[in-house]
């Protein structure tokens, strides 16, 4: 007992000494007899490299300032000072008190990372992330479902090439890339309705040229061939639109949330993203070309490139963060300063899961991930910030501080 004890107590001081050395070489202070002495531990092992890497990661050092100031109480209102003033993203102003932050946040995380070989047994000594999956969840694809005007419905997937349906003298054809194209007039206004479930996606062209990215769990209704002055559309959930030019028949877009009227988007030919789940209390169209009028009861707004609305009970106009609200379409997951169950809800839409929130966490998340990857994936490397806790049973996934 007492020789586990010791060979603890020797593990600890290395990963000091390891995380001393790491904050010296980001800040510049290093000696160097103790430069030499870094090189020596990360050529020693493929896993030294590993770490070093990972503690050398700005976004993984913003991650260890959060546990720093979540663990330091009695210094947390200097340092969220510190963290408004300096921002992850900021670069330019970091460097004054870079030093003491480097410092703080490597010692953490080499503290919850560090590996080491036991000199005794060569076992790994490891102190795993504060998680417990007990298997995994693939991430969503290209999948949807088409109601026809006459009720029929059509499973559309990425990988069909053909047309698969005839409205009048529309043809609707599928692309074989996730993307289902409209194409022909017809003056009848018969409406279809393309519906994305959770862990589904899909792309329309309309039969104006619009083009409609759809978001996980959402829908869109709309004419198949748009015959009357206006072009008239009907969104439940998320959708990214680039609207064909058209000066004689503005584009409409009616916002349906779980809890009725979300407002209206009207717009003439333009790019922009509604999003429209409610999942905070609100519904934001977020502007990235052209020009659009929100409104909602007697209240409109004008919005312009770069500018976000968002409608609750009033409309406020705020400045956009564009890559974060459209990343979805890319591809991508970006969280900038992100709620937990803020989060949860995304994760909780693209791969199909019960999310479960366990307790209080204020902590706000920064990070950016593929969206194409196995949940598991995507948790890792949260959770290997230490402020947050995961377990996955089955398709449920409990989220904890």
């Amino acid at each position: 007992m007492k020789e586990s004890s010791n060979s603890h107590d020797e593990n600890l001081k290395k990963a000091d000494r390891v995380a001393y050395l790491i904050a010296g070489h980001l800040n510049g202070t290093l000696t160097n007899p103790e430069q030499d002495e870094l090189d020596d531990w990360i050529t020693e092992s493929d896993e030294n490299l590993e770490l070093f890497e990972k503690l050398t990661d700005e976004d993984n050092i913003e991650a260890g300032i959060q546990q720093h100031i979540q663990m330091e109480k009695e210094k947390a209102a200097e340092l969220e000072r510190v963290k408004e003033t300096i921002g992850i993203r900021k670069r330019s102003t970091i460097k004054k008190l870079w030093p003491y932050l480097v410092a703080a946040s490597v010692i953490l995380l080499a503290a919850s990372t560090y590996v080491i070989k036991n000199n005794n047994n060569d076992k790994e000594i490891e102190k795993p992330f504060a998680r417990t999956t007990k298997n995994d969840v693939s991430p969503g694809s290209d999948k949807a479902v088409l109601t026809l005007s006459d009720g029929r419905t059509i499973i559309l997937d990425s990988n069909q090439k053909s047309l698969i349906a005839n409205e009048g003298n529309i043809s609707i054809k599928q692309s074989g890339n996730g993307e289902i194209i409209y194409d022909g007039t017809d003056d009848a206004m018969k409406y279809n309705v393309v519906s994305t479930p959770r862990g589904g996606q899909y792309k329309l062209v309309l039969g104006d040229g619009t083009k409609v990215w759809l978001n996980a769990e959402s829908s869109l209704k709309f004419p198949a061939g748009f015959a009357s002055s206006e072009r008239t559309v009907e969104l439940h959930g998320e959708g990214f639109f680039e609207v064909a030019k058209n000066k004689d028949k503005p584009f409409t877009v009616k916002i349906i949330t779980p809890y009725g009227d979300g407002g209206f988007v009207k717009v003439l030919g333009t790019t922009f993203n509604v999003n429209g789940y409610n999942d905070e209390g609100s519904v934001k169209t977020t502007l990235i070309e052209g020009s659009v009028s929100v409104s909602k009861g007697t209240a409109n707004k004008l919005i312009r490139p770069g500018e976000q609305a968002i409608v609750s009970d009033e409309i406020k106009v705020a400045k956009a963060e564009i890559d974060e609200e459209t990343a979805w379409k890319d591809g991508k997951f970006l969280f900038r300063d992100a709620s937990v169950y803020s989060i949860g809800e995304q994760i909780k839409r693209w791969y199909d899961v019960e999310v479960e929130y366990q307790g209080k966490n204020v902590q706000l998340f920064n990070t950016e991930a593929n969206r194409n990857v196995p949940l598991k994936e995507l948790l890792d490397g949260m959770a290997g910030t230490g402020l947050v806790h995961f377990e996955l049973e089955g398709r449920k996934l409990i989220i904890k501080p």
